[in-house]
């Protein structure tokens, strides 16, 4: 789950700022849990503190990967946004094999004073796009499932 929501979007920690493993029948008491369990990531939401995070890394097939997190407070105390950036160029030992995964994320968190001071109101949203182009290689060789047949079968009766 992403905040304790259902998702379908593939994992990846560019935006996110903390994992939760609730083990066993205890899930439950979090919303959409199970009985074995749940894995929840939390994204990183925007915060009233200014800061700025490039990471970059390659690998011996040629992978280049580069991700950017920025936060900037428009706002003291009341108005900030933030913007994380991936672009993640995945290549295997087989010459075919890729996984090219763009994303971008924004997030926004506004705090009015509407009602003075001890009274807070908080807005917070967020947006993600991307797109994963991929021809991934196979993680399992292949299965021969018919020499086993055959060798019970020569031993029936």
């Amino acid at each position: 789950t992403r905040d304790y929501f259902l998702t379908d979007i593939p994992w990846d920690s560019y935006n996110t700022g903390r994992i939760d493993l609730q083990r066993g029948p205890n899930s439950i008491l979090f919303g959409v849990g199970s009985p074995a369990g749940i894995i929840n990531t939390s994204l990183n939401g925007a915060a009233f503190k200014n800061s700025n995070k490039v990471e970059n890394r390659v690998d011996k097939w040629g992978s280049l990967r580069f991700s950017g997190d920025f936060n900037y407070v428009v706002l003291k105390n009341e108005l900030a946004v933030r913007l994380s950036l991936l672009d993640d160029k995945q290549k295997y030992q087989q010459d075919s094999a890729y996984n090219h995964d763009r994303r971008t994320y924004g997030a926004v968190r506004y705090t009015p004073h509407w009602f003075g001071e001890g009274n807070e109101t908080m807005i917070r949203a967020n947006y993600e796009q991307g797109n994963v182009h991929a021809n991934r290689p196979r993680s399992l060789p292949p299965i021969d499932g018919i020499t086993p047949w055959f060798t019970y079968a020569n031993k029936l009766p």
